[in-house]
Order: structure tokens, then sequence, then C-alpha cells
């Protein structure tokens, strides 16, 4: 699931509802074509959503700054903003539908 890596290097930055926007388009392109019923535009969507608080508990209060930088950061911090991404998308992804 290459995709999520667009979320991660998307700019922060950017109108947030324009990154929401394009992450249910992302997710709803992906779901054309694997055609599964929406599970990836909602685990994109979350994902989308959840970035600003993820990235606050990675990063703390430097996020918030405007010369902020992700390739500013420390190995660990990207890492584990990446594996947090991960973690929230598959939780949505294959929790069964009830």
């Amino acid at each position: 699931m290459v995709y999520i890596l667009f979320l991660y290097w998307y700019p922060i930055k950017e109108n947030r509802a324009a990154f929401i926007g394009l992450g249910f388009l992302l997710g709803i392109a992906i779901d054309f074509f694997s055609d599964t019923m929406a599970i990836h535009a909602a685990s994109t969507i979350t994902i989308a959503y959840m970035r600003p608080a993820i990235m606050r508990f990675v990063f703390g209060v430097n996020f918030e700054f405007q010369s902020f930088k992700l390739s500013n950061t420390t190995r660990v911090q990207q890492i584990t903003y990446l594996a947090l991404l991960i973690i929230v998308h598959h939780f949505v992804f294959f929790t069964p539908n009830f």
C-alpha cells in the first residue's frame, strides 16, 4: 500500500480541506480499480483527518511553526510518524464492517 506515502509527503501548510479531498479521490480511485467498496477511501480520509493530531503527538509544538520541515526532523520521529499513519490506516482498513 504505497499510496500512504502520498499522505506522508503532502506539504504540511497546505489547505486541509483540499488535502482531505485529495485523500478521498486517491482512495476512491484505488477502490474503483480494486473493487473494494470504498474501504481505501475511508482509510485515506481517516489518515488525512487525523494527520495534524498525529504530527502534534510525534513532533510536538515544533510542527506548528512556519519553518518546520519533515526533512529537518530525526529519523526516529520520521519513522514513528510513518508507522502511526500506517497503523491508523490498517486499523480502519482491516476492521470488519458490521
